[in-house]
């Protein structure tokens, strides 16, 4: 793997700076590690142009991580932004992605899995470790789910099934017409009006 890359590590806990340094070490991927004390720290070594990699948490006191990151990003648009943090909140997640970041990866991420961020962004394509993709499928199922009734979502399965009106009406021992009804809600929730595209969106919005 290629080697020509110095990080920046920036953690407000100078332990886990310290010990997430050691283990950018152990992958033998890096030429230089440098933990940073601040921010501003950040912007000094970036201004040198000699670092490729910014390895930054997300909550740090009294800084503005999604701020600082369009900024980096805007300033220096070929340095590679990971966000290293135990972060659930998947609109926080989708806005820093926005902004640049080009990869999460959670805390406890091991040496292969760091291996695999650097592969993936460096060829374009944006990373999550698996924990962090468990936690945001999770949260988006939940959301997704919430937003119909259980007779809507069960009413759902059945449309991804292939059932008809009729079919579904029978199986759950309803008139057709309150199929309708609930097919007509979820259509309108869903912002669609026919059931192909309520099914098509519902498998896009990880829903079934």
């Amino acid at each position: 793997m290629n080697n020509h890359r110095n990080a920046v590590v920036l953690d407000d806990h100078k332990l886990f700076s310290l010990a997430w340094a050691c283990l950018l070490k152990e992958t033998n991927c890096f030429n230089n590690t440098i933990c940073a004390q601040s921010i501003d720290e950040v912007k000094q070594l970036l201004v040198k142009g000699e670092s490729t990699h910014l390895f930054i948490d997300y909550m740090m006191p009294q800084v503005n991580t999604l701020a600082e990151i369009a900024g980096i990003r805007a300033g220096y648009p070929g340095i590679f932004i990971i966000v290293v943090s135990s972060l659930t909140n998947t609109n926080v997640m989708a806005h820093l992605q926005k902004e640049g970041a080009n990869a999460f990866i959670s805390k406890t991420s091991e040496r292969h899995e760091i291996e695999e961020c650097l592969c993936a962004i460096e060829n374009g394509r944006f990373f999550m470790s698996a924990d962090v993709r468990s936690i945001m499928t999770n949260n988006v199922q939940r959301t997704r789910r919430a937003l119909f009734t259980p007779r809507e979502y069960e009413i759902l399965k059945y449309i991804a099934s292939g059932k008809t009106i009729e079919q579904t009406a029978l199986n759950l021992f309803l008139s057709k017409h309150t199929i309708v009804s609930h097919r007509r809600n979820m259509m309108e929730k869903m912002g669609v009006n026919s059931a192909t595209a309520l099914l098509k969106k519902a498998v896009e919005s990880g829903m079934i």
